[in-house]
């Protein structure tokens, strides 16, 4: 997926994907969700959610509703609040080790 936000480009077929989740159910399903979180070559990061049809995500055409897709783009501190919430300790600490502290 390609977007154009805020004059730039964010794409997932040229960004380096850092973690994924899923929410367990098959990409089939229609309350299927998937996040991916990208970087660009740039540094900047960005959210790639996949959504079945009876989620947030779903697109609409006339009556019929189907998957649907998106992309938000996030700072460090957003990047790096989704890793905790999606239990991606390890993409944090192998791709953002530089912000992080021990408890």
């Amino acid at each position: 997926m390609k977007k154009l936000i805020d004059n730039k480009i964010y794409d997932t077929e040229t960004a380096k994907p850092l973690a994924t989740w899923e929410n367990g159910n098959d990409d089939e399903n229609f309350h299927y969700l998937g996040e991916t979180l990208y970087q660009t070559n740039k540094g900047n990061m960005f959210l790639h959610a996949r959504g079945g049809a009876l989620t947030h995500l779903a697109s609409r055409s006339g009556t019929s509703t189907g998957r649907g897709e998106e992309i938000y783009p996030l700072n460090l501190e957003q990047a790096l609040e989704w890793c905790s919430r999606t239990d991606n300790a390890a993409a944090a600490m192998e791709h953002f080790s530089k912000s992080l502290s021990e408890a």
